[in-house]
């Protein structure tokens, strides 16, 4: 009957802080889209078939780790309709994530004192690479790195920043609701 009587209390919380922590890979942001109901059906065609399949997929980018670039909270929404409310780095913080991936390329192309200490965090370069569509790509079975043929073409460090900065579009990147 006690436990009854905890169980009860608990129940009549109106909320909680949820906080999930764990190790990269592990299936956090899943776990968020399925607890709050962040899914939706999407259509893909399937492998050389081009057979079209229906398929639930998470809302929140999710894959093998390394996805989840920073903190993200869920509040409840007073209106009708729910929507997903971002509250982005600032352009400052973004143009020194752009120049330290920046760096990393431009060092490892012109072998400038680059080791694997100078590699950025993974979600960081795939998130700047996202930005700048700077991503790899394969052509003829071979895999090409946009930002390392993009370093190539530029003359210094600095006209390679300002080009990947020119790329990311800071200024139009401002919708914060989905």
């Amino acid at each position: 009957m006690a436990r009854l009587d905890r169980i009860e209390k608990i129940l009549k919380i109106p909320s909680y802080d949820l906080v999930l922590i764990g190790k990269i890979g592990v299936g956090k942001t899943t776990v968020i889209c399925h607890l709050f109901n962040l899914i939706g059906e999407e259509e893909k065609t399937v492998g050389k078939t081009g057979k079209k399949i229906r398929k639930i997929g998470e809302l929140l980018s999710t894959g093998a780790g390394r996805t989840t670039i920073c903190e993200v909270i869920l509040k409840p929404s007073q209106s009708v309709k729910s929507f997903l409310e971002i509250e982005p780095y600032s352009d400052e913080e973004v143009e020194e994530f752009i120049k330290e991936v920046c760096t990393y390329f431009w060092n490892k192309e012109h072998d400038q004192h680059s080791d694997m200490s100078d590699l950025p965090p993974a979600e960081l370069l795939r998130a700047i690479r996202n930005i700048t569509d700077l991503r790899d790509s394969q052509l003829g079975g071979n895999r090409v790195d946009k930002a390392v043929e993009l370093a190539q073409t530029c003359s210094s460090l600095n006209s390679f920043i300002e080009v990947v900065l020119e790329r990311a579009a800071l200024s139009s990147r401002k919708q914060t609701r989905l």
